[in-house]
Formats: C-alpha cells, sequence, structure tokens
C-alpha cells in the first residue's frame, strides 16, 4: 500500500526551512496528506489513487526556487511509489501557471468546464 511516512513529510519541511527564514514551522502528515504550514508559506499535498495532488503551494518570499523544489519533490515521490502522475489543482496565479509550464505540465482538458488543474505524467 503507497502512503506518505515521516521520512516523505520531513523532505516536504526541509525544502521549506531551507529556503524560507520561518522558525516557526508545524508540520503534519497522515497516510494520504503532508501540511507543512509556518509563518512564510504552506504547502499541502495529496496522494489520491495513482497521483500525487498538490491543492496549494502558497510562499511568501517568491522567486527563490522553494516551489520548484516542492514539485521535483513530488515527481521524485511518484517515480519511488511508482505513482502515474502530478497534478497541481486550482492554478490560480499567473506565477504557477508559468512554474507548471517551465516544469513540462500540461493543462487538463475537460469536456465542459475549466478548473485550471495542471498534470505531469511522470
Amino acid at each position: 500500500m503507497k502512503e506518505f511516512t515521516q521520512d516523505i513529510c520531513d523532505r516536504f519541511s526541509n525544502i521549506l526551512s531551507e529556503s524560507q527564514s520561518d522558525d516557526d514551522l508545524s508540520i503534519f502528515y497522515t497516510k494520504n496528506t503532508i501540511d507543512v504550514n509556518g509563518n512564510e508559506g504552506r504547502v499541502y499535498i495529496k496522494l489520491f489513487r495513482d497521483e500525487i495532488q498538490i491543492p496549494y503551494i502558497v510562499l511568501k518570499n517568491r522567486r527563490r526556487g522553494t516551489g520548484t523544489a516542492v514539485v521535483n519533490e513530488c515527481i521524485n515521490l511518484c517515480k519511488e511509489m511508482d505513482l502515474k502522475k502530478v497534478v497541481v489543482l486550482g492554478v490560480m496565479t499567473e506565477e504557477m501557471k508559468c512554474l507548471c509550464n517551465k516544469l513540462g505540465f500540461s493543462k487538463i482538458k475537460y469536456n465542459y468546464y475549466d478548473n485550471n488543474d495542471y498534470e505531469l505524467l511522470v
């Protein structure tokens, strides 16, 4: 069974703590969610069926490579856990759209609505 572990959670916590000056990080994880929250940013990641979903990455200090590092770690996890794709849900900002495009994600085309989800097959 595929699930998140303390080691995996620590990897995301380290990414945030290395790139932010935030000493006050709270870390919470379950077998299918990781939530790293601090004064300067928050990352929430879900394991759903055969994919890793990123509902949000919110960073106070941008353009430092943190978002790229988080998404790349998700890509690495997919390969390690034999998952099929990474999905970034509900892309609302131009910055996140550019990040998705830079990393090779494609916008998911739905039949009747557009909710700005991007995916990368791994």
